[in-house]
């Protein structure tokens, strides 16, 4: 349980760039990794929610191995998605807040596999993953397809307030489909490594038609719904119908989504790709309805904001009605899936292989997963989920660091609603090993090298829609 190993590799972490080696024999295993933004795991029928959400889903988690318990690395998009795609904590990777960038020194999962002989696209949505981010470090097309390019491609995110107010009020999946089908048909080089993001179950939840009265057909309110993070009437007090609806509309998003999936999956098995291609679903964060007293995300790192799908799908490599349920944290991706096409992995990246698991395999015993937030709050939160146990840091002063710390037996208490504040051995133990690995995040970090979008430059009117959006305080 404890982070040793972690603490191991610090201490013999270079300051140079991470690198990928080449592969002699060009690897022939097609990867398609799909990303669903804000899409909590316990919304999923597959992960036994009781609404018939995501059947497509479902299907490639009964002909592949699906992670029960995986754990995003933050409860929001920008810091999660760069995890993923480095296997660096927030504090390493440095792109932990809004108007910071991937340092090019840092490597990513889709350089990796460019090394190894892989072409690399992406096709994304949302303006949390513009390329001014860093996003776009390793793949030979990236495109960003929400409906904003022409008033938001190139430019600072920062600084375009219509491009902010378009991203959360527009539907965008079908385009990103009909783009990603496009691409396949176009006879794609192989082996090709795809990255496919799909924003719609973000707020706005304005999903189409039939999905819009899908799992609520007989509301017949006038409540309105839209401006879901500022509007002051969606709060814990509001009517229970409403909510009611509020939670169907999301569930509608989801399942437009998983049917956008299916007809990609089509896809792939009409250009003659499914069979040789490793399918992997997951999300950047979950989303909160009240459990708490607020909505959203971005704000805590509770349950509902952090535990998320996880599905391998690849017969005949991955094992096949598989439930895993070891800790999965997002660290782990980038490692896992180059395991699994036999590409090395750099020396920095801090995740583990856990592809062995994929084969049939016993995972680790001492899995856990590191979570942190930086956005809103004035000083970082961080959080450790274990077997049974959920523990949450608040660092209380910066220099030297301290931290205060609570836990939740989620056996006892899995909503986590009683916290404990009393460490048992158990508890103090982890609480001194996470300390020290912290300090050490922040010892390195500081002499990495960084890269930013300038804030300061943010023009009045984009602070002001930031804010409305929830963005900045």
């Amino acid at each position: 349980m404890l982070p040793y190993r972690y603490l191991a590799i610090l201490i013999l972490l270079p300051v140079l760039p991470l690198t990928c080696s080449r592969v002699s024999d060009l690897p022939k295993t097609n990867i398609v990794l799909i990303s669903i933004d804000t899409l909590r795991a316990d919304h999923l029928s597959g992960y036994g929610y009781p609404r018939q959400t995501t059947p497509n889903l479902d299907r490639l988690a009964r002909e592949g191995t699906v992670f029960t318990r995986a754990f995003s690395s933050s409860s929001w998009t920008i810091p999660s998605h760069m995890t993923m795609l480095t296997s660096l904590p927030a504090l390493l990777h440095g792109v932990d807040n809004l108007g910071k960038s991937l340092d090019s020194e840092r490597v990513t999962l889709a350089e990796c596999l460019k090394a190894a002989g892989y072409k690399t696209a992406a096709f994304v949505s949302g303006p949390t993953l513009h390329r001014a981010f860093g996003f776009s470090q390793g793949f030979d097309l990236y495109e960003n397809l929400s409906g904003i390019a022409k008033v938001y491609y190139g430019e600072n995110p920062l600084r375009n307030s219509l491009a902010w107010s378009i991203a959360h009020e527009t539907v965008t999946g079908p385009r990103v489909g009909k783009r990603v089908k496009q691409w396949l048909a176009a006879k794609a080089e192989i082996p090709f490594f795809l990255f496919v993001h799909l924003w719609d179950p973000h707020y706005d939840y304005i999903p189409p038609p039939p999905y819009d009265e899908l799992f609520d057909p007989d509301y017949q309110g006038t409540f309105d719904f839209s401006r879901f993070e500022s509007s002051a009437r969606i709060n814990s007090k509001m009517p229970e119908r409403e909510k009611y609806h509020l939670v169907a509309l999301y569930d509608g998003e989801i399942a437009a989504t998983d049917a956008l999936i299916g007809d990609l999956i089509s896809a792939l098995e009409q250009e003659g790709f499914k069979d040789n291609t490793m399918i992997i679903v997951t999300s950047d964060h979950g989303e909160e309805f009240f459990e708490h007293g607020g909505k959203g995300h971005f704000k805590t790192l509770y349950e509902e904001v952090l535990h998320v799908p996880l599905i391998f799908h690849f017969p005949g490599r991955v094992k096949a009605a598989q439930k895993i349920h070891a800790i999965f944290g997002a660290i782990h991706l980038m490692p896992t899936i180059l395991g699994m096409v036999g590409v090395p992995l750099g020396t920095e990246a801090k995740g583990d292989d856990l592809s062995g698991i994929l084969r049939g395999g016993h995972p680790p015993e001492d899995l856990e997963s590191f979570s942190s937030l930086a956005l809103m709050t004035p000083l970082p939160i961080y959080s450790v989920r274990t077997d049974d146990r959920k523990y949450i840091f608040r660092q209380v002063k910066k220099d030297p660091i301290e931290l205060s710390a609570v836990f939740f037996d989620l056996k006892r208490d899995p909503g986590e609603k009683q916290p404990i504040s009393q460490l048992d051995p158990e508890a103090r133990r982890l609480f001194h090993s996470y300390l020290e690995l912290i300090k050490s995040y922040e010892r390195t970090a500081r002499d990495l090298p960084k890269a930013g979008i300038s804030e300061d430059t943010i023009d009045e009117k984009t602070r002001e829609q930031l804010r409305s959006l929830g963005y900045i305080q």
